[in-house]
């Protein structure tokens, strides 16, 4: 946030500029912001700064088809919300193809070890979606986003 603000008051131009101050304020080893996910976000503002005047613009439609889980471990099975701003979007939990099966039953094993995917056959998709999302996955043992 502090980034994406020194951006907006013109303290710097690029992101990488504002990116490498904060680090070097922030921590002694200079490694404060390091996510790829918080540079990411620094350069989307950026970028909205300098081609849409600071406006946001609207997100673009698309349509989320299924999941495919790499490096899953066997026991692992979740159920799935996905949800946005104004609330849920698409849970196995209601859909009148899943909500009266148990998650182990939807998740298809692919002929790879240790990936399961998850589709509904016949369907457009699960969700269309603009803007920010959030796809949680419970389980037996906890929720896990």
């Amino acid at each position: 946030m502090i980034c994406s603000l020194l951006l907006f008051l013109k303290f710097f131009t690029t992101p990488e500029e504002a990116i490498d101050y904060f680090n070097q304020k922030r921590c002694v080893d200079g490694k404060a912001l390091v996510l790829p996910s918080q540079i990411r976000y620094v350069k989307y503002f950026e970028r909205t700064l300098t081609h849409f005047n600071g406006e946001v613009q609207p997100g673009r439609r698309c349509m989320l088809r299924g999941f495919r889980l790499h490096k899953c471990p066997y026991w692992v099975r979740p159920s799935i919300t996905i949800s946005d701003h104004s609330g849920i979007l698409f849970t196995t939990r209601k859909h009148p193809k899943t909500k009266d099966l148990m998650p182990e039953d939807f998740w298809i094993n692919a002929p790879k070890k240790g990936i399961v995917v998850f589709a509904l056959p016949g369907e457009p998709g699960l969700a269309e979606l603009v803007g920010d999302f959030k796809i949680h996955f419970h389980d037996r043992q906890g929720d896990f986003f």
